[in-house]
């Protein structure tokens, strides 16, 4: 088993949640538990990209939660 440690950034605890669960999908042979502010992945094949791939979908997520509430607002606009 291989086994790759993901810090999770100052910030970004409230996104690992939804993030995993998107991650998930694209990496089902990937095992991730959440240990402190670290994110344990462990799998039998080179975590390099997985890891790679979760550190981008946090930041994504991240910028999905922050600009949801203008992306509302912008809705709410068009259907008036």
């Amino acid at each position: 088993m291989v086994l790759r440690h993901v810090e999770i950034p100052d910030g970004f605890a409230a996104y690992v949640g939804p993030a995993l669960l998107r991650w998930g999908y694209l990496y089902p042979g990937v095992r991730a538990e959440v240990r402190d502010n670290t994110i344990v992945l462990e799998s039998d094949q080179n975590l390099e990209e997985p890891a790679a791939s979760l550190r981008h979908q946090l930041y994504r997520e991240r910028i999905y939660q922050e600009t949801l509430p203008i992306r509302c607002r912008l809705y709410e606009g068009l259907a008036r």
